[in-house]
C-alpha cells in the first residue's frame, strides 16, 4: 500500500545531536489528473507564500479560506517556500496527462513569480 501525504507536513534536518539544519523540507498532498482529486493547485500556490499551517490535510474540493485555523493570515520568510521540488515516479511518468501538466506549469510560473517585485 501506498503511503499517500493528506497534509501539510514539515520535515526538519537534524546534523549532530541537537542541531537543526537551517532548512526543512515540507510535504504536500500531490496533484492529480482530476480536478476534484489531488491538492487544488490554488492551495499549493498559498502553501508557497507561508499561508498554510503545519498538519493542515488538504481538501480537494476546497480551496482554504482566510477563516480557517490552519490560514497563516501574516507569514514570515520562514515559512515561506523558497525552493520548489516536484517529484514524479519514473515508472508512472507516462501516466501523466495533459491536466497534470497544466497543474504543475500553473505551479511552476506561480513560484517564478514570487520572486519578482
Amino acid at each position: 500500500m501506498e503511503d499517500l501525504t493528506m497534509g501539510h507536513t514539515t520535515y526538519k534536518i537534524y546534523g549532530q545531536p541537537r542541531v537543526i539544519y537551517p532548512f526543512v523540507f515540507t510535504d504536500t498532498m500531490g496533484l492529480e489528473e482530476r480536478s476534484d482529486e489531488g491538492v487544488c493547485v490554488e492551495d499549493i500556490k498559498l502553501a508557497m507564500k507561508g499561508h498554510i499551517k503545519e498538519g493542515y490535510n488538504f481538501d480537494p474540493r476546497y480551496v482554504i479560506s482566510e477563516d480557517d485555523p490552519n490560514y497563516n493570515k501574516e507569514p514570515t520568510l520562514e515559512d515561506k517556500v523558497h525552493v520548489l521540488v516536484c517529484v514524479i515516479d519514473a515508472n508512472t511518468l507516462h501516466l501523466l496527462g495533459d491536466n497534470h501538466l497544466r497543474k504543475m506549469r500553473e505551479v511552476r510560473l506561480a513560484a517564478s513569480d514570487m520572486g519578482k517585485v
